[in-house]
């Protein structure tokens, strides 16, 4: 086999490198090493993208949840991530965490399990807890969603609520 702290993943057989192996198998077949490797694209000297990747799930004990919650200075923490390694990490949570609004936004809410789903993917990175309201329309389609503080906020929230979203002439 091949002593990792001295061979560049462009050394390695094809069948190895991480882009490779996304093509041939899949990104679900991947490691998360490897997707973060495919994504920084170089490590720095004497390290491999992989793994800079694998330093990186240590650094966040494999939480990708912690990982997807984090601003850039807190990659930047880790040798072999600037600015630009750390706003391309960032910066592809962010997508992941859009696709899964995107889906959501276009949703009929006929059950609870409707309404959890499209609120979950909004709500899962907050670090508070806060209210949120759904208007539906008589066929289930979201007519309004507005976010009215946070829990503490007592009983007036409804009623605030409702003032603002009769204001603005919804």
């Amino acid at each position: 086999m091949y002593n990792l702290n001295t061979v560049r993943i462009k050394d390695l057989p094809k069948h190895e490198r991480p882009r490779e192996r996304l093509q041939k198998y899949g990104p679900e077949n991947l490691r998360d090493s490897d997707l973060l490797a495919i994504i920084l694209k170089t490590g720095f000297q004497g390290t491999t993208a992989v793994q800079l990747g694998e330093q990186i799930l240590m650094a966040f004990e494999g939480d990708l949840k912690r990982m997807a919650d984090s601003r850039p200075k807190q990659f930047e923490k880790i040798k072999g991530v600037g600015e630009a390694k750390a706003a391309e990490i960032v910066a592809v949570f962010e997508l992941g965490k859009r696709l899964a609004r995107f889906h959501a936004d276009r949703d009929k809410i006929t059950s609870p399990t409707d309404v959890a789903d499209l609120m979950m993917s909004k709500m899962r990175y907050l670090q508070k807890e806060i209210v949120c309201v759904l208007c539906l329309d008589t066929k289930g389609g979201v007519t309004t969603k507005g976010v009215t503080g946070n829990i503490d906020g007592g009983l007036t929230w409804g009623k605030n609520f409702q003032k603002q979203r009769f204001s603005k002439g919804r």
